[in-house]
């Protein structure tokens, strides 16, 4: 149940922060009431501070507060943190006299709206936190505000004029209800630096927003890509765009997420992107991605695609490859990669991972590239030739090859991988090895493969050792897996009552012993008594 608790800030120079230390936490400059105000300072709370504090939290208390400030009090503190209380916009006019207060955290409160011109008074305040509120109005004006949080609200409509903060380079409008944003309703932001409007019911962007660094409008209704856009980092993923088309507008964008869309087709040409995220989106091929198009492209992301071939149909320069969940793709052909190049003095990283029918790879895959690192982890594998992971100048990429999560099979024709990929891997790096595991034959079923590391005989060949392994079964069954056959034995009732019989035997007897050693023990010092 909610108690009023009267919080009065009041500085004296000449009194010390002991009382207050005594039920807050105090730290050089700070003042940490964080979920420290209880029953007992229901009625009171004097917050004595030193001439030093600067910052004062008083959140967590589940309280309703009510904040006043003497008049004469010293105007030290800079950041307030008064979130997760019971507190309305009435709160903020106890803090006009704080003309040096930088940041103020009031999220997680009843805030329901923001009335013009509340906060044009803090002359110093560049950090504004009112998320997770009940906000649905909002009218902003602040010289100095540089981060503005209003994430979590109830915010429907932007119109011109309500964000009037000309410094602004941070705005969080995410986790709203916003389905209408004014063409103009940026258009003041001129040193916006981040513009987070993910997470709302938006369906078109046809607004004119500065130039900015970072933008993200996923989760939203979007069905057009959005044009005009003066943007580096966009993040687009989670709305229903099936075409991208060449925007001349998009020179400085170096990263796009567009994944979980409706893609089928895309013809843009962007300089300078060096990230592109097509992830489960409708393409049935890699699409004509072109290096003449994207000539600065880093890393590409085609996951999730209803592909049924992993090939490239244009020529393209990549770092870095990501190709996972792709559950047609049945096998990576000698031409799959025919038209992937690495860039110059560079090398690829390749991971072609939790495909669930994958189950070959051709013996020149990888044979005219040079791999960094490649991930063929959890597939259907289950063989893997030597050839098959050659790279353009190694036998195995240079910083591994990750096999786990395969259901190998772990017979003569996989003898190669405990010869010479394990100590190599080892080496590399072991952690490759944790979870690679034989899958068949059944006798060594989910044994890690790095159990046999160092063995000299050919243990997963007919010439091995007359005995590799003994394994316990479920049922009592040991097997000794050999080379050309395999010998189980099975427990039974009669050996077990064999045993049994034989340690009684045996107890029987050491107690005999012990009693009749005693025995002799005594008839010896009886004689030397006599002596």
């Amino acid at each position: 149940m909610y108690f009023i608790v009267l919080v009065s800030l009041i500085s004296f120079l000449k009194l010390s922060a002991g009382d207050l230390c005594e039920v807050c936490t105090c730290s050089g400059t700070i003042i940490n009431c964080n979920g420290r105000v209880n029953t007992s300072d229901r009625n009171n709370l004097k917050l004595l501070t030193s001439e030093i504090a600067q910052e004062i939290i008083i959140s967590r208390d589940n309280t309703s507060v009510e904040i006043s400030i003497h008049k004469n009090t010293v105007q030290q503190f800079k950041i307030i943190d008064l979130s997760n209380n019971n507190l309305d916009e009435s709160v903020i006019s106890a803090f006009s006299s704080l003309i040096n207060l930088e940041e103020l955290n009031l999220s997680s409160n009843n805030w329901k709206k923001i009335i013009p011109d509340v906060f044009e008074y803090f002359l110093s305040l560049s950090k504004l936190n009112l998320s997770h509120n009940l906000i649905t109005e909002i009218s902003f004006s602040s010289s100095n505000l540089t981060h503005l949080d209003l994430s979590y609200n109830q915010l429907v409509i932007l119109s011109t004029g309500q964000l009037n903060c000309p410094h602004l380079l941070f705005i969080n409008l995410s986790f709203n209800s916003i389905t209408s944003i004014d063409a103009q309703a940026f258009a003041n932001l001129n040193y916006i630096d981040t513009l987070l409007l993910n997470n709302n019911l938006i369906h078109s962007l046809e607004i004119f927003i500065p130039p900015t660094k970072q933008l993200s409008v996923a989760h939203n209704k979007l069905s057009l890509f959005p044009a005009n856009l003066t943007v580096e980092f966009l993040d687009i993923n989670h709305n229903f765009i099936s075409i991208v088309q060449t925007n001349s507008t998009a020179d400085r964008l170096q990263s796009l997420d567009i994944s979980k869309n409706n893609l089928y087709f895309t013809n843009a040409s962007f300089v300078n992107l060096k990230m592109l995220n097509i992830s489960y989106n409708n393409f049935s091929s890699i699409p004509p991605l072109s290096f003449e198009d994207l000539p600065a492209l880093e890393e590409l992301i085609i996951s999730g695609n209803p592909l049924d071939k992993l090939k490239f149909n244009a020529g393209i320069k990549l770092k870095r490859l990501i190709a996972s969940d792709l559950d047609l793709v049945e096998s990576i052909d000698e031409n799959s990669f025919d038209l992937l190049q690495e860039h110059e003095n560079n090398c690829i990283n390749l991971t072609i991972s939790f495909n669930k029918n994958l189950k070959f790879v051709h013996n020149n895959s990888f044979s005219n590239h040079h791999i960094c690192y490649l991930d063929l982890s959890n597939n259907g594998l289950e063989r893997i030739s030597r050839q098959s992971i050659k790279t353009s100048n190694d036998l195995i990429p240079k910083y591994g090859i990750n096999l786990q999560g395969n259901p190998m099979i772990c017979d003569c024709e996989s003898q190669w991988i405990l010869d010479d990929l394990l100590p190599k891997l080892y080496t590399i790096n072991s952690a490759l090895l944790t979870n690679l595991r034989c899958n068949k034959p059944k006798e060594v079923f989910n044994v890690r493969m790095i159990h046999w590391y160092k063995w000299k005989t050919k243990v997963l060949c007919k010439s091995s050792n007359k005995f590799e392994r003994l394994v316990t079964l479920d049922d009592n069954t040991y097997v000794v897996a050999q080379s050309s056959s395999m010998i189980i034995i099975k427990s039974s009732n009669s050996v077990k009552f064999i045993i049994i019989g034989a340690v009684t035997v045996l107890t029987l007897i050491t107690i005999i012993g012990l009693v009749l050693s005693e025995k002799l023990a005594r008839k010896h010092r009886r004689r030397n008594r006599r002596l």
